[in-house]
């Protein structure tokens, strides 16, 4: 009666990664989110070697562009967790903003993850070949 239950355990385990290679990160994602109510989020980001990144988002609602958001800064990876922070020439006051996610799977095609603050929120971001 274990064995199914060791089973599935040993699956789920050989999904998540005991920490993350930070050149499995570096390049382009794209990412796409619908958050209900007719709103969109649709972007790219990417991650460069010397730990530096830049993104672009765009914000629509019902199909129409709400507003466009270009942001630089610095990444890091601490065995799962990815943390981002950056400024964006698009907020009034500049203001740091840091990001911390944890990641549930990576490999050549996508990237998911949670945001710490949000647990319930999930995303995913899936590899650019552009």
């Amino acid at each position: 009666m274990n064995a199914p239950l060791i089973l599935v355990l040993s699956v789920f385990l050989a999904v998540i990664p005991a920490a993350i290679c930070e050149r499995s990160i570096i390049g382009k994602w794209t990412y796409h989110v619908d958050q209900g109510e007719g709103i969109e989020v649709k972007g790219f980001i990417v991650y460069e070697m010397d730990k530096s990144f830049y993104e672009e988002m765009t914000l629509t609602k019902n199909g129409e562009v709400m507003d466009l958001l270009r942001m630089k800064g610095t990444w890091f990876v601490d065995g799962l967790d990815l943390t981002t922070k950056f400024t964006s020439p698009d907020r009034p006051d500049g203001a740091e903003i840091k990001n911390e996610y944890t990641i549930i799977e990576i490999n050549e095609e996508h990237m998911r993850y949670v945001d710490k603050e949000r647990p319930r929120a999930e995303y995913k971001q899936y590899r650019s070949t552009k």
